[in-house]
């Protein structure tokens, strides 16, 4: 004998599966993004770093073009201390040589500014 009073109703949802899938694809976007934002944080430290080393070479040559007369030779980079100091393991050097070509009496200067970047490379 059938019983014709039940009533089949259509169930509706996700799959086990489809919720798995749909975790993972979150879980890479996920990472992602922090992976992004992590590099995009390095990024600006690498470049504000940069930005401290131009401006003590900017400085260094400011003082140079005004300094008394300068004898060829290897120099510690001057008085800039405090701006040497945000950079991590910072030096600088100053290379004055004598430039034959053009008049005896002339220096040609290389100022150099190394540091240990924070992502372990030096600059």
């Amino acid at each position: 004998m059938q019983n014709k009073n039940i009533k089949r109703t259509k169930q509706s949802g996700f799959t086990l599966m489809e919720v798995t899938a749909a975790v993972f694809v979150m879980s890479v976007g996920i990472f992602a993004a922090f992976d992004l934002y992590f590099r995009c944080m390095e990024g600006t430290s690498a470049m504000i770093e940069e930005r401290t080393a131009l401006s003590i070479v900017r400085s260094e040559v400011a003082w140079l073009e005004g300094a008394p007369d300068l004898d060829a030779g290897t120099y510690p980079i001057r008085g800039t201390s405090t701006m040497m100091e945000r950079l991590p393991e910072g030096t600088g050097v100053v290379e004055l040589s004598p430039r034959n070509d053009l008049a005896p009496d002339l220096l040609e200067a290389k100022v150099s500014v190394t540091w240990q970047v924070r992502t372990g490379r030096m600059a």
